[in-house]
């Protein structure tokens, strides 16, 4: 997930009660800055958004910037 989208969506952030905190080793340099910062709580404590709740037209919108 992209900063940008995460940002947009602030409400519906959750808690994640089990944050993962291990390292990933296939997001971008941008997505691992921002899970560096999610595993930081830099953004929230244990900050979670469920990707399914992102509206459809946001997903169509986000595709077309790519």
């Amino acid at each position: 997930m992209d900063r940008e989208t995460l940002m947009e969506h602030q409400a519906l952030w959750g808690v994640e009660p089990s944050p993962e905190t291990g390292a990933l080793t296939r997001l971008t340099a941008d997505e691992s800055a921002l899970y560096d910062q999610l595993r930081r709580d830099e953004l929230g404590s244990h900050l979670r958004l469920e990707q399914e709740r992102i509206g459809f037209e946001w997903l169509v919108g986000a595709l077309e910037r790519v």
